[in-house]
């Protein structure tokens, strides 16, 4: 779980259901799902400027998601 680090809207969580959730910092609604790895998400990390996100699999792979909001 990471808060996006420009404004602190926006929460990322990885998820054991192989998705990347995006919700509201201000309220906690969620925002977005990003689906795309083939097993559990096992971390994440959100960009300085706050224009991608990275995410490590147990399927072996990353994934750099470049809109997410």
């Amino acid at each position: 779980m990471l808060y996006e680090p420009q404004e602190g809207y926006f929460l990322a969580t990885a998820s054991y259901d192989m998705k990347v959730n995006i919700w509201s910092g201000r309220d906690f609604s969620l925002v977005k799902s990003l689906a795309g790895h083939d097993s559990k998400v096992a971390s994440l990390d959100i960009t300085t400027d706050s224009s991608c996100i990275a995410t490590v699999s147990h399927d072996r792979t990353i994934k750099l998601w470049k809109q997410w909001t």
